[in-house]
């Protein structure tokens, strides 16, 4: 009877240990993200690990994924979050090659002390983003259904020749006040302009520094604003198109400048960030705001062309 107590108990012992290395030699993360996505808008990977006794994630393997999601596209990703039903983990991922349907393979997680796990294929299928002259969706033109000719509807049409002469004065006078008005701020401007590109951009820094979008919550707008001075700045200082290009694209043409390296890493920083901010709703630091406009100045200070002054011919 106890040989027999003893014998059960032993092959009970057995199972339980071959389930648990069952267990972790099959550890799945499940992944899941949109299936439909377009060109240039950010997404979420989202990667979670069931809460298996002993199994702890730690880095992922993203090289299966390199012809499509090289690291540039890569935006971000969260630490793994231990919860109550496993391990959870963000990523942000965004591309710019559409119109097309890739196959996704399994990517491959290494586990703490040893071993590894893998993901769920993914099928993902990618959009261009619509533009907005696109002209394939409109309607076919209907042909014009004519009245028959009546002297009661002539008259009438004297009363519209009235209001459209009424409409069209109305629409002069608000073309002559618009006018007026940037007659002004064209005036204004053409004083700003005149100006060195790098004392129009410390003025612009100035005033958005003023207008402390930042300390109000308003972080997209800092950011946007921010990068749209350094990026106009450079386009004028370095004759490159700074505004029409992707930060990736402006760090490249500015290699091909006498832009100093030792600004490089700082510019691509703000550049990343400011992208983070209007694209993907994720915050720099608190402590980064400030230190954004630092950049901004210091590029500003540190790349200002030298002018040749020219003397005023003698009146």
């Amino acid at each position: 009877m106890f040989a027999s107590t003893i014998k059960t108990y032993m092959s009970a012992l057995c199972i339980l240990l071959l389930s648990v290395t069952g267990l972790n030699a099959q550890t799945e993360v499940v992944a899941t993200l949109d299936s439909v996505v377009e060109t240039g808008d950010p997404f979420v990977l989202q990667l979670h690990l069931p809460d298996v006794l002993g199994v702890v994630p730690e880095d992922v393997d993203f090289s299966p994924w390199d012809s499509i999601f090289p690291a540039e596209n890569i935006l971000s990703q969260t630490a793994w979050e231990h919860t109550s039903r496993g391990y959870d983990k963000a990523v942000t991922l965004i591309t710019f090659d559409g119109d097309s349907a890739v196959q996704l393979p399994p990517l491959t997680i290494a586990l703490k002390g040893g071993g590894q796990a893998l993901t769920n294929p993914l099928q993902l299928t990618i959009l261009p983003t619509p533009s907005p002259d696109d002209l394939r969706d409109m309607a076919d033109i209907k042909d014009i259904r004519r009245e028959p000719f009546s002297w009661k509807a002539l008259l009438y049409a004297y009363r519209d020749w009235l209001i459209l002469l009424v409409g069209v004065l109305a629409l002069a006078l608000i073309v002559y006040l618009l006018f007026r008005q940037k007659y002004r701020s064209d005036a204004a401007l053409s004083r700003s302009v005149q100006l060195p590109s790098h004392d129009y951009a410390r003025r612009r820094l100035e005033a958005l520094a003023k207008r402390q979008l930042w300390q109000q919550g308003q972080l997209k707008s800092y950011y946007a604003e921010l990068t749209h001075i350094v990026r106009e700045y450079l386009e004028k200082r370095y004759q490159i198109p700074a505004l029409e290009s992707v930060s990736d694209e402006i760090v490249r043409q500015l290699h091909a400048t006498d832009f100093p390296a030792s600004l490089m890493s700082d510019l691509q920083r703000l550049l990343s960030e400011a992208d983070l901010a209007k694209f993907a709703q994720s915050a720099p630091p608190d402590s980064y705001h400030a230190e954004a406009m630092r950049t901004a100045e210091q590029i500003v200070a540190q790349t200002i062309e030298s002018q040749v002054i020219q003397p005023n011919p003698a009146s």
